[in-house]
């Protein structure tokens, strides 16, 4: 969220690009933890702790801690327009995602060699499942996931705050 209201604000680039960089940037720090995880051995939950204390203090570095307001009104009126009277634009993106993960999760081997890794991480290895490659690919794809879910807090609150979401990482775990 903070990467997207920099960019866009502070550097003067185009929200329609500042989104996908924003993206971009958390699929690298997904990445990042993902690197920690089955590489470096560390703990998912240390090495995800790790990274979001990281980029929440360099989040605050970039910004000096301040909030950043003056988005679009095309931009915040993603979260806040009603089609068909009760569905608003980030809500439909996140039903589609939702549907997407659903299918690639029931009907596509990847899903199901997730649900093996979930399972046994040691057992779909001796299976054959390239493990180490798939969990990189899990936490980068869950980072630009969380890079998606930050571009649509930032247009619902029409700010970026570096105390946005202060408390969710409880909220993600408890959900674990």
């Amino acid at each position: 969220m903070m990467m997207l209201g920099w960019l866009y604000q502070d550097q003067g680039l185009a929200l329609g690009l500042a989104i996908p960089i924003a993206i971009a940037t958390g699929m690298l720090a997904g990445l990042v933890s993902g690197l920690l995880i089955t590489y470096a051995r560390l703990p998912a939950f240390i090495a995800t702790l790790t990274m979001m204390s990281v980029a929440r203090g360099l989040a605050n570095i970039l910004t000096e801690g301040r909030q950043i307001v003056g988005y679009p009104e095309w931009f915040t009126s993603l979260a806040t327009v009603r089609h068909f009277g009760f569905l608003s634009a980030t809500v439909g993106l996140f039903l589609v995602m939702l549907g997407v993960a659903w299918v690639f999760l029931r009907f596509r081997a990847g899903g199901r060699n997730l649900y093996a890794i979930g399972g046994s991480p040691e057992v779909a290895r001796l299976s054959g499942i390239k493990v180490r490659a798939i969990t990189l690919w899990v936490y980068a794809i869950s980072g630009a996931l969380a890079g998606i879910a930050a571009v649509t807090m930032a247009a619902r609150l029409d700010s970026s705050q570096p105390s946005a979401g202060l408390t969710l990482e409880l909220d993600a775990i408890a959900a674990v």
